[in-house]
């Protein structure tokens, strides 16, 4: 996350705000968020892209006929009035304004030829990881009827899930690796599981061991799920010095308008000049 959102556990401000966004806060938590979210442009930014993407999502499928079996799934309502997320939107820019006027630690003009550093010493964020609710299919699918989504969860899929991730939660990245990968033996092509796995294999330094889950995690998610897997794949071309096929990964990111957008227009922009060297 990016130095404007002065926490210490950006992975579980993410959590928080995928969670604030499904109305899944309530009480204490969700009052303590939405006072964050007055002070940080990028949680600010980041909820206010989930929401609309959800916005969109709900409008579309709205003209959709609700067949039985058709395999659409459950879309949780958005709230009718947004008025607090907007002002917190509103606040935070202010303090972007702020931060911008007053020099600070963690602003420094570029150096001549930055664009050019070795991609290998590209910072990798931990994903955040929020444990679906029981019975929760969060995936909408318009595969026809009786398909079922890719990685769809089935009979045990949370649960089983929920226990090969503790790795991951811990910062146990190799264990991680080995836990999901029975995971997987279990639930093959399971997207969340081959998502995560690329990024805990990213976080040990094998950019290239995450190329192919993370491809196969693009492939098999949706909507901001997969505008995520494929942020994290452009991280690993761009570690593996392919900035071209980062460029493609990151347009798409872009084009998804989700919460990675802004930070993958960026990186975009460096990616660019590498490949035009």
């Amino acid at each position: 996350m990016s130095p404007s959102c002065l926490d210490s556990d950006p992975a579980a401000r993410l959590a928080q705000a995928r969670a604030y966004v499904l109305q899944r806060l309530t009480g204490a938590a969700r009052t303590d968020f939405e006072n964050h979210l007055a002070g940080c442009a990028v949680c600010a930014e980041r909820v206010l892209a989930m929401d609309s993407g959800a916005t969109r999502l709900e409008s579309d499928l709205a003209s959709v006929p609700a067949e039985s079996g058709s395999g659409i799934g459950r879309i949780i309502p958005m709230p009718a009035s947004r008025w607090k997320l907007v002002a917190a939107v509103a606040a935070a820019a202010v303090t972007v304004l702020v931060l911008c006027l007053v020099p600070s630690a963690w602003h420094r003009t570029p150096a001549p030829g930055d664009d050019a550093l070795d991609w290998r010493d590209l910072a990798v964020e931990k994903a955040a990881y929020l444990p679906p609710l029981a019975g929760t299919d969060d995936l909408v699918w318009r595969g026809d009827q009786g398909e079922s989504a890719p990685g769809a969860p089935g009979a045990g899929r949370n649960s089983d899930l929920a226990r090969a991730m503790q790795p991951y939660e811990a910062g146990d990245y190799g264990t991680a690796v080995r836990s999901l990968e029975e995971f997987l033996a279990a639930h093959p092509g399971d997207g969340a599981a081959l998502f995560y796995e690329g990024v805990s294999l990213l976080l040990l330094g094998r950019a290239e061991d995450s190329l192919a889950p993370l491809e196969q995690a693009s492939m098999r998610t949706a909507g901001s799920d997969r505008d995520e897997a494929l942020w994290y794949l452009a991280l690993a071309r761009l570690k593996t010095g392919n900035p071209e096929a980062a460029i493609e990964d990151l347009d798409r990111v872009v084009a998804g308008g989700g919460m990675h957008a802004q930070e993958a227009a960026a990186l975009r922009g460096r990616a660019s000049n590498t490949a035009a060297q």
